[in-house]
């Protein structure tokens, strides 16, 4: 029998997921879910996220504020890391990590891309000591998967029921990290920083390895604030045989037709979709799938002034604010992500039945 009664707050204040403060008879394992990235916020950095003065100010620091960033407090974490604990510890839970099994491959895949740094080759011993620090974090990451995996299997099997409406026969079982591959991010030299910044700790909180390409390697401007990026590779470089998802965010003009990398940006469409993988517009960057002939028919969500620009390549407008259909997904913005990592599942799901020959 349920215990919790109206008016009293359950679990940790420390650790306590905003919802659970809230409305405790509502919270399901993704409160959990965040209580754990507390925890690993607190074993990494030494603090825990809020350390407030007293219960009403850290009750309220859950539900309103961020924490401070772990790389102000240990440089050395991977930032893959840290993205997977910042999607642990987003504030809604529709935008964390679902079931504990998303946050075990998510880890696991830190410590793939960790090791791969750990070759052997001829180094200067700082060099080897800077990598000994890595391997430490390694082992953290480690003792941390560790935990998830006593924490979930330890609860009262009731309790590892999914959320409300996650329907895991429609996800199938989670695929092995090694499946969720790599998502590429193409941006252009000034870029929409909202697009970038908030989708991707969604793929690195799912075990994607981010990549970015742009016309131009290095340095990227954001078109608003002074958070810039940094393009891995250009894109004529990239091997679409390596990636899984690529998304195509706000502006993408230099990805339109008439421009030079027009049609390289769509060979890489059609190279990923031969091979499995999904296609994500968001905001504007619809405009460039539909100018890429890859909406034709199918289901889009888009913002209404790029309606006509979807009708022309053959799409079909959707009401709704995010449309997934056969690999393509769009999204009208950023504040339309409600179901983003749901929808990647399953097209993780269908990649793993029905793998491209």
């Amino acid at each position: 029998q349920g215990t919790t009664r109206s008016g009293l707050i359950m679990g940790t204040p420390d650790t306590m997921a905003p919802e659970q403060a809230n409305d405790p008879k509502s919270t399901d394992i993704r409160a959990d879910i965040y209580a754990l990235g507390c925890s690993f916020y607190y074993l990494i950095t030494g603090t825990m996220p809020f350390p407030e003065k007293n219960l009403v100010d850290t009750l309220s620091a859950h539900a309103h504020k961020q924490p401070q960033p772990i790389h102000e407090l240990r440089s050395d974490v991977p930032q893959a890391l840290v993205d997977v604990i910042g999607t642990m510890m987003a504030k809604r839970p529709e935008l964390r990590q679902q079931t504990p099994a998303e946050v075990v491959l998510a880890l696991e895949a830190v410590i793939r891309d960790a090791e791969s740094e750990q070759a052997p080759r001829a180094v200067p011993i700082q060099a080897s000591r800077a990598r000994l620090a890595r391997f430490s974090v390694i082992a953290a990451v480690l003792a941390l998967i560790a935990a998830s995996i006593v924490w979930y299997m330890g609860r009262d099997p009731g309790d590892r029921l999914p959320p409300a409406g996650f329907s895991l026969a429609a996800v199938g079982e989670p695929p092995p990290a090694s499946a969720a591959g790599r998502a590429l991010f193409v941006l252009e030299d000034e870029f929409w920083p909202d697009d970038y910044f908030k989708v991707r700790p969604k793929l690195a909180g799912m075990g994607y390895k981010i990549t970015v390409a742009a016309p131009h390697e290095g340095e990227l401007r954001p078109s608003r604030g002074d958070r810039g990026a940094r393009a891995d590779v250009t894109l004529v470089e990239v091997d679409a045989s390596q990636i899984a998802v690529v998304i195509f965010g706000g502006r993408g003009d230099a990805y339109r037709k008439r421009q030079p990398l027009h049609a390289v940006a769509q060979a890489l469409m059609n190279e990923v979709r031969d091979n499995g993988g999904c296609i994500l517009g968001i905001g504007k960057g619809v405009v460039v799938l539909a100018e890429a002939g890859v909406l034709s028919g199918r289901r889009t969500a888009v913002q209404p002034q790029y309606a006509d620009d979807v009708i022309t390549g053959g799409g079909i407008v959707s009401e709704r604010r995010l449309e997934a259909d056969e690999g393509i997904i769009t999204v009208r913005s950023t504040g339309s992500l409600d179901g983003l990592t749901h929808e990647l599942a399953q097209q993780r799901s269908r990649e793993q039945r029905h793998p491209a020959e």
